[in-house]
C-alpha cells in the first residue's frame, strides 16, 4: 500500500494512509472477486487436494496480499481450507518480500521442528518469488502462468521451471526425487 500511495503522490506514504488503503482495499474486495470471472490454473484443485492428506507436506501461504485479502481471494476459489494461515506471512505483516520469506521460515521452524530450507519449495510466477525463495534456501518452482515467460523465469534460475503444474502424482514424484 505504502508503494502504490509513493507511486502516485511522489512521496513516502504516511502510516494512517497505508492503513486507509488497506482497510478500503479490503472493504471492496469481495465485491470485486465476484464480479470476475477468474479461475485457477489448471491441477491447482487437485494437487492442492492431493498434498492435504499428507502428513509430509504442509501447504503455506507467502504473498504480498494482506491477511484478508488472501483469505478473500482464495475462499473465492474454493481452495482457503488447504493453507494453514498461522505460518504463513502476509503483506500486511511485512510489507517486503524477502522478510515476508524470512517471517515464513521462522513461523515453519517454530511450528514444524526438523524443517530444513531445502525441505521447501516456494511455487510462483514471477522473479520476485523465484527471489523470495532463493532468500531462505528453498527450492523455487517457477510456472509461467502469469506475466512471464518460461524463458524470462528461467533466467532467474528457478530450481524447476514449468508451462504449468503437472498432475499430482507427476507432481510429487518430481518432488521427492530431488
Amino acid at each position: 500500500a505504502g508503494q502504490v500511495i509513493k507511486l502516485f503522490t511522489g512521496r513516502d506514504a504516511e502510516p494512517h494512509e497505508v492503513a486507509a488503503l488497506i482497510k478500503r482495499y479490503e472493504e471492496v474486495l469481495p465485491d470485486h472477486l465476484s464480479a470476475r470471472k477468474g479461475q485457477l490454473m489448471p491441477n491447482i484443485n487437485e494437487l492442492l487436494d492431493h498434498f492435504h492428506g499428507h502428513r509430509e507436506f504442509v501447504s503455506l501461504l507467502l504473498t504480498g496480499n494482506t491477511t484478508l485479502g488472501a483469505k478473500a481471494k482464495l475462499a473465492r476459489y474454493g481452495i482457503a481450507q488447504y493453507f494453514d494461515f498461522s505460518v504463513s506471512a502476509f503483506g500486511d505483516t511485512c510489507p517486503d518480500r524477502l522478510d515476508l520469506a524470512a517471517d515464513a521460515y521462522a513461523k515453519a521452524t517454530k511450528r514444524y521442528p526438523g524443517i530444513k530450507a531445502e525441505d521447501i519449495f516456494v511455487i510462483g510466477d514471477t522473479p520476485n518469488d523465484i527471489r523470495c525463495g532463493k532468500s531462505i534456501g528453498a527450492k523455487t518452482i517457477a510456472v509461467a502462468t502469469g506475466s512471464y515467460s518460461l524463458a524470462e523465469l528461467a533466467q532467474h534460475t528457478p530450481w524447476w521451471t514449468v508451462d504449468c503444474l503437472p498432475e499430482p502424482i507427476q507432481f510429487e514424484k518430481r518432488l521427492m526425487t530431488m
